[in-house]
């Protein structure tokens, strides 16, 4: 399993290439609080289908109660850390 670590700033775009180029078969994303990729549930639909056609299973670890609640909502698993 490898942890991806996402900044605020970080595209959608960089999200999935750092997913698809990632050597693991299983990811967790920890995404900060405040990210850009919280900002449309639109992101979250886009990495959950790129991950699963590169073959990736993606969980997300966040302090946001709003990157949980979007993860939630697309069935990724998520989870707040603290």
């Amino acid at each position: 399993m490898k942890k991806i670590y996402v900044n605020k700033n970080d595209s959608v775009a960089l999200i999935i290439e750092k997913v698809i180029k990632s050597g693991e078969e299983e990811i967790v994303l920890y995404i900060p609080r405040g990210s850009d990729l919280a900002s449309s549930r639109n992101n979250f639909k886009l990495v959950k289908r790129e991950a699963q056609s590169a073959h990736k299973v993606i969980s997300i670890e966040s302090v946001d109660d709003d990157v949980l609640e979007l993860a939630d909502s697309f069935s990724i698993k998520a989870l707040n850390p603290f």
